[in-house]
């Protein structure tokens, strides 16, 4: 699933409006001509998709159509005056994944995006439901991204609608542009077998390899096997057959793979590999599979996250284990100076951090802007991880380069217990009064 949803143009345009600091990293993106959108002469504007079947009325002139568009971004509309926007995204239809499951997925890469530039940004789903606008059926979600930078909240809302082939995402940030989202979900129209304004349904192909890996085709795949197929030929994202494999879970498919000399160690656009993607999915026979058949367990992606930091992330720990023990680098950082316990911390995985600083990771390593794991807990509210985090030796008096402790984070938030734990630890009240701070990373 990770591969799934890749490259979500709102969080970089979004964020660099509201925290500005530390940049997403990703592979630049190119204007995606095949499938730009084509205007009607129709009284009331609308856009036609060629090759989705899909058209949708057009927002008020306010809102700038964007021109670079990533992979899968059907459409972007910015309104830079309100720091809003309107996308439409198509990600391969993940079939064996319900409707909730996407959500989640989404809301943690987003989420994940975003707290590379803000870590102590807290991501939650407020509502998930099934809406129906005219005869068309679509899933719900808001999602609330919350920070502490200018008392920072962003509300957003992800209408979902899944074919055979293809999952939309239409996405409206902030929340505030629900009657406009309303009124533009009552405009879709999906077309289907017809020529309509320029639609065409695109006309099947023959399975790739990719296909049947994605799939977990046994019978697909030995066949093209048999007739000399490239084992590690990839897509357009530079997403091998193996990487696809791995992040499905499909045991036996990358059995087959790496028995037929599958390169282990590829890379995609973006410096993801099989080995994180299993990693980041929960999948440890696969884990241990790859790392048997000579994965890099250190291999960095174009951001810097490793395997072991998107184990942390999810608070796997069987594959944090086993990594580990195949000498993953505990104190691997990233871009933004977030590490594995970062991760873990930030996600609430209090046995996932206790076995990392066990393991010897640097309870005191301070990201890019000086933020700690312990200035994260206390502003998470995690009590437990704070009283864990001070056990293991974390300084409680430590500073932020903007002049922030975790006491002051705790206080501001409000956390009453965790400002009793802190100050009974040795926390120093600080008359200093913090610049705005943008928690970067």
């Amino acid at each position: 699933m990770k591969e799934v949803l890749l490259h979500y143009f709102l969080v970089t345009a979004l964020f660099s409006i509201f925290l500005p600091g530390c940049a997403t990293r990703g592979p630049a993106s190119a204007p995606s001509r095949d499938i730009a959108a084509t205007e009607s002469a129709a009284a009331e504007e609308r856009l036609f998709f060629p090759g989705y079947n899909l058209s949708i009325n057009k927002p008020p002139q306010e809102w700038e159509m964007q021109e670079d568009l990533g992979e899968g971004e059907l459409v972007i509309w910015l309104n830079r005056e309100a720091g809003s926007i309107i996308e439409i995204v198509v990600s391969r239809a993940a079939r064996n994944l319900s409707y909730h499951n996407i959500a989640s997925e989404f809301k943690r890469i987003t989420c994940g995006l975003v707290q590379q530039r803000s870590p102590t940004v807290t991501c939650v789903i407020l509502e998930e439901k099934e809406v129906t606008f005219n005869t068309n059926e679509f899933y719900l979600v808001r999602i609330v991204y919350q920070g502490l930078s200018r008392d920072f909240s962003v509300k957003s809302l992800v209408y979902l609608h899944r074919t055979d082939n293809v999952v939309y995402h239409f996405l409206f940030m902030e929340e505030k542009l629900s009657h406009l989202a309303n009124k533009m979900m009552q405009s879709v129209v999906f077309y289907e077998n017809q020529d309509q304004n320029g639609i065409s349904e695109k006309k099947p192909t023959s399975p790739s390899l990719i296909d049947a890996c994605y799939d977990g085709d046994m019978e697909t795949l030995e066949t093209l096997l048999d007739a000399g197929v490239d084992i590690n030929a990839r897509n357009k994202d530079g997403v091998s057959a193996l990487a696809y494999a791995s992040d499905r879970g499909h045991m036996a498919i990358v059995k087959k793979l790496l028995a037929n000399n599958a390169d282990v160690n590829a890379k995609s656009n973006i410096g993801s590999t099989a080995l994180m993607n299993a990693a980041y999915m929960g999948h440890v026979k696969i884990v241990n599979m790859l790392i048997a058949s000579g994965a890099d367990v250190n291999a960095k992606s174009s951001s810097g996250t490793t395997a072991l930091m998107n184990a942390a992330a999810h608070g796997f720990v069987e594959i944090v284990q086993i990594l580990l023990a195949h000498d993953a680098y505990v104190d691997a950082s990233d871009g933004c100076g977030l590490n594995a316990l970062w991760n873990a911390v930030s996600s609430g995985h209090c046995d996932v951090a206790k076995l990392l600083i066990h393991s010897g990771a640097d309870v005191n390593a301070k990201a890019n802007d000086g933020t700690t794991v312990l200035m994260n807990a206390a502003f998470t509210g995690n009590l437990d991880m704070v009283k864990m985090l001070l056990a293991a030796g974390a300084a409680v008096n430590a500073k932020a380069d903007k002049g922030w402790t975790a006491l002051m984070l705790a206080k501001k938030k409000g956390f009453v217990d965790i400002v009793r734990v802190l100050i009974e630890a040795g926390a120093m009240e600080d008359s200093l009064q913090p610049r705005s701070l943008y928690f970067k990373g």
